[in-house]
């Protein structure tokens, strides 16, 4: 059995990307809260396309032939919110949900990071159309920070597409 530790809250945010997360004003309506430059923010989204297996274009408009990184759009909201409220919360808190509206279903994933006992994990529950789907994933090797690529490893909607293979 593998030996997990928690990090003390401060460290563990500070691991959590190699970019610094800060928390969008309204007056940064657009703007990335993956990193302190531009060149910090290109390597924080390649990761993190990479880790949800989309590309730059799902996320950012394209305007005159070039990506209009400003433009805010659904996606970009989408990703925002699952960092502050999911996994900035799992770091600090050991546990996030969040509730997002998908046609007129109301959906809600619960996540609770859980390093002590026999049975460390990060423990998922997905509520759609009023059904719950649940999964267990392993948690980052010991040392390594909790990302994106801790639960979506590389698949966008993994939890959406199981839950809908299971009901």
């Amino acid at each position: 059995m593998a030996k997990h530790s928690l990090l003390i809250p401060g460290v563990a945010l500070a691991l959590l990307f190699s970019a610094v997360a800060v928390v969008p004003s309204s007056a940064d309506k657009g703007k990335t809260i993956f990193g302190a430059n531009q060149q910090e923010t290109l390597k924080a989204m390649k990761g993190l396309a990479q880790s949800l297996g989309v590309k730059c274009e799902d996320c950012h408009l394209k305007k005159g032939g070039k990506l209009n990184y400003e433009a805010d759009t659904e996606h970009k909201k989408m990703a925002r919110q699952m960092k502050h409220v999911l996994v900035d919360s799992l770091v600090l808190k050991g546990i996030g949900e969040i509730t997002f509206r998908e046609g007129n279903h109301q959906n809600k994933i619960t996540a609770k990071y859980t390093a002590l006992g026999d049975a460390p994990g990060i423990y998922l529950t997905m509520t759609k159309n009023d059904q719950p789907y649940q999964k267990t994933l392993p948690l980052p090797a010991v040392g390594q920070p909790l990302t994106c690529m801790s639960c979506h490893n590389g698949q966008l909607h993994f939890l959406a597409s199981e839950a809908e293979h299971h009901h």
